[in-house]
């Protein structure tokens, strides 16, 4: 082997050395957006990117979004439009991650009122929902993944709707909670608890709880009704009376706006199917790996193996003329 194809092999090789280790390098952690709807409807911060579409009182998903919402606002829609709502998952007591926060940071702030948020994916967010001192808001057709609701009511609440919401591995807690009449029907509770504590028993009725059969193991369909014939009683903190749902459901919901929320859970109590969630269009700075820096290497690479392969060649040629015309 002659000298310049030695040479051409080891510039090849220190390139992939070279691109093998900017691969392995560790990608710095993604930072959570922090998204405010202000009490005149605006949004901070505001960026050049859409994250949310405003159109009148109805603020849009436009992609997944990495972080938390903040509504200072009452009287909105906030629809998801199947998108998600996705945080890091830290749960420390007091200072949980909250997905949507329904008032302000401050206690004066914090009675926003007939919110509704629609067909929303929260994941992996501890308190997927906070409401403290509002009332009158609702939760419709949502996907409630390793996510919670947590409600604090006032005196002066008139409830809360609790309706066609997926809740897996999931709580919903309701705290503090005089006033009102909150209802929390037609929703799938899988692997998940419903919690009071020191609030007046809300009215729960028709949801579907996986671990019923595990439970009732000798309850049987009513009249094939889709109901069960013996009443589920479900959890109590605090030794706050016991509420019960008198008609729980045989099969889960399925009727959704966005059809991918619905979940089928096998006859196993500990089911925890999930369905496949559309993450639409990422964000700017979601990239979860340099790109740029593979493609530079990438084509540094290419070049290498190409002029090595054009010198080699040229000198092959050149070699084998000469030994040719000498013979003439």
């Amino acid at each position: 082997m002659n000298k310049t194809a030695i040479i051409c092999i080891a510039l090849v090789t220190v390139c992939l050395i070279v691109s093998l280790s900017i691969l392995t390098l560790p990608v710095e952690a993604q930072e959570p957006l922090n998204l405010t709807i202000k009490p005149d409807g605006s949004i901070e911060p505001n960026t050049d990117f859409t994250w949310l579409q405003r159109n009148g009182s109805t603020y849009t998903f436009i992609v997944d979004i990495f972080g938390t919402i903040t509504v200072q606002k009452a009287g909105i829609t906030i629809d998801g439009a199947g998108h998600t709502l996705q945080g890091n998952g830290i749960d420390t007591g007091q200072n949980s991650e909250i997905g949507i926060l329904l008032g302000g940071p401050d206690l004066s702030q914090r009675e926003c009122t007939a919110v509704l948020v629609k067909n929303l994916r929260i994941y992996n967010i501890p308190t997927g929902v906070f409401s403290v001192g509002g009332s009158n808001n609702s939760f419709i057709g949502n996907y409630f993944d390793k996510s919670s609701i947590e409600i604090q009511g006032n005196a002066n609440g008139t409830g809360d709707l609790i309706k066609h919401n997926n809740f897996v591995n999931a709580t919903v807690l309701f705290d503090y909670n005089p006033n009102g009449t909150d209802i929390i029907t037609d929703n799938n509770f899988v692997n998940s608890t419903l919690y009071l504590a020191l609030s007046n028993a809300p009215i729960v009725d028709k949801n579907y709880w996986s671990n019923y059969s595990a439970k009732y193991p000798n309850a049987k369909e009513l009249d094939n009704s889709g109901i069960w014939d013996t009443p589920y009683v479900y959890g109590i903190f605090q030794g706050v009376t016991s509420s019960i749902d008198y008609h729980p459901l045989v099969n889960p919901i399925t009727d959704f706006e966005i059809l991918n929320f619905s979940i089928f859970p096998s006859a196993t109590p500990t089911s925890t199917l999930l369905p496949t969630i559309n993450t639409g269009a990422e964000p700017p700075q979601t990239e979860p790996f340099p790109t740029t820096i593979f493609t530079a290497v990438t084509l540094v690479v290419v070049l290498a193996v190409a002029a090595g392969l054009l010198i080699y060649l040229k000198k092959h040629r050149h070699y084998g003329a000469s030994r040719y015309f000498s013979k003439c």
